[in-house]
């Protein structure tokens, strides 16, 4: 029984967590931003979104809960997450975009109060390394 419970709240998560991608990235076009990547992904970390705005990167981070909890969603990204982004947007950057010299980490929360309703907040600059 504890199985299925583990499994369904896998898939359900899963599945939120990609609506809430979709709604980060139509924030962010709105926001200017051009997307350059979804789901980066390598064997020691993945990014969900790159994009640029005004010449500098952004390595975005998506956090989504189901309740406005967002306290959750920040905590969420804690430090062993942050080196696995740092390390997968190194590597980004020295194979795609070695001209660019400005970027940075950001976290984009996507926190719905219903089925309809979310709030969306882009936290810039969460890491300074």
């Amino acid at each position: 029984m504890k199985n299925w419970r583990k499994k369904f709240r896998m898939k359900f998560n899963k599945s939120l967590g990609s609506v809430g991608e979709a709604k980060a990235l139509r924030f962010l076009k709105k926001k200017g931003f051009k997307i350059l990547k979804t789901n980066y992904r390598l064997t020691y970390g993945e990014i969900d979104i790159i994009a640029l705005k005004k010449e500098v990167i952004h390595f975005i981070e998506v956090k989504t809960r189901s309740h406005s909890n967002y306290e959750s969603a920040v905590n969420a990204i804690d430090t062993h997450k942050l080196k696995h982004i740092v390390q997968t947007a190194e590597s980004f950057l020295s194979n795609y975009h070695k001209n660019y010299k400005s970027s940075q980490i950001d976290a984009c929360l996507v926190l719905f109060k219903d089925e309809q309703n979310c709030t969306i907040e882009l936290l810039e600059n969460i890491y300074e390394g």
